[in-house]
Formats: C-alpha cells, sequence, structure tokens
C-alpha cells in the first residue's frame, strides 16, 4: 500500500489558529497508528471515498465553511491524481 504525504500542514485558511490544522492529516483522523484514509486506502475504498468527499465539500462551500471546504475538496482531488499517477 503507498502512502500518499499531502502537506498543507500549517497553512492559515483564515479559521482561526493556524496551528490548528483542518484540512490536511487533522490531529483528530490521527489517533491510532494509520490515519483514516490510509485504512480505507487498503481497503480498496480510496477513489469513491475520495470522489464522495469532493462531492460533499463543493456542494456545501457557500453553506458551511467557505474556502476551507474548497481546499478539502482540493485536498481529495490531489489525493486522487498521486493515487493514479
Amino acid at each position: 500500500m503507498k502512502k500518499i504525504n499531502m502537506p498543507l500542514a500549517g497553512h492559515d485558511m483564515g479559521f482561526g489558529d493556524v496551528n490548528e490544522e483542518k484540512v490536511d492529516h487533522p490531529s483528530h483522523y490521527n489517533t491510532g497508528e494509520m490515519e483514516v484514509i490510509d485504512v480505507i486506502d487498503g481497503l480498496g475504498h480510496a477513489e469513491g471515498f475520495c470522489i464522495g468527499n469532493i462531492i460533499k465539500y463543493v456542494s456545501r462551500y457557500k453553506h458551511k465553511n467557505g474556502v476551507q471546504d474548497l481546499e478539502k475538496a482540493k485536498w481529495y482531488i490531489d489525493y486522487l491524481i498521486k493515487k493514479v499517477k
């Protein structure tokens, strides 16, 4: 299984503390030995999971978290691009 590193840590999205990462590997997804996306990928479901999250974040960005949701959608798009290269 290929782990994909997607650095955005410390990027200020304009939504609070710069040190509290909200897009790239947030701490609430990294409490165990593996990050959640790695488990989903290991089970063979990364593509569908990513596409679902892209749709979710793009659909709600105007009504919920603005640019932060677009950054999250971009993270999943970039993840898929790296998976298929």
